[in-house]
C-alpha cells in the first residue's frame, strides 16, 4: 500500500504539519496523484510524496485504519 503525504514546512528545514491525502494500491497511481497535486500550483511551503506502508505494519493500523 502507498500513501500520499502533504508536508507543510514552517521554514526551509522545519516540518510544521503532515497530512495523509490518500492511499493507493500501486506506486504508479500514487505518483500520478502527486503530479496532479503539484499541478495545482500550491504554496511553495508544501511538498507532496508517496511512501510505502507494509500491510502488516503497526503504523498502517494506527495512521490509516488498516
Amino acid at each position: 500500500m502507498w500513501i500520499l503525504l502533504m508536508i507543510t514546512f514552517s521554514n526551509p528545514y522545519h516540518v510544521h504539519h503532515i497530512e495523509i491525502l490518500g492511499k493507493y494500491n500501486t506506486k504508479a497511481i500514487c505518483a500520478t496523484e502527486v503530479q496532479r497535486a503539484v499541478a495545482i500550483k500550491v504554496d511553495r511551503k508544501l511538498s507532496f510524496g508517496c511512501i510505502k506502508i507494509a500491510k502488516d505494519n503497526m503504523v498502517n493500523q494506527i495512521l490509516i485504519g488498516g
